[in-house]
C-alpha cells in the first residue's frame, strides 16, 4: 500500500479538538505563513530604514547648523581680536 500524503493533526484553537491534515496542506500551509513573515520583515525593515533616513537628514541639517553658528562665533572672535589689535 502506498500513501501519498502523510497525516498530520493539529489542535482546533476554538474547540480543542484534534484535526488532521495533510502533508500537502501542512507544507503548503509552512510555505505561505514564511512568505508572509518574508512580506512582514521587508515592511518593517522598510519603515525602519525610512525612519533612519529621516532621523540622518535632520542630524545632517543641524551638524550644518552648528557648523554656520561655529563659523559665526570665530568670525566675530577674529573682529574683536583684530578691533583690539588696533
Amino acid at each position: 500500500m502506498y500513501s501519498v500524503f502523510v497525516i498530520k493533526s493539529v489542535k482546533c484553537p476554538k474547540c480543542g479538538e484534534d484535526v488532521e491534515i495533510s502533508k500537502a496542506i501542512y507544507d503548503e500551509q509552512i510555505e505561505s505563513a514564511k512568505k508572509d513573515a518574508i512580506i512582514e520583515a521587508q515592511k518593517k525593515a522598510s519603515v525602519i530604514l525610512e525612519e533612519e533616513h529621516k532621523r540622518n537628514q535632520e542630524l545632517s541639517t543641524q551638524i550644518a547648523e552648528l557648523l554656520k553658528i561655529q563659523r559665526d562665533l570665530k568670525r566675530k572672535d577674529d573682529d574683536r581680536t583684530n578691533w583690539r589689535k588696533n
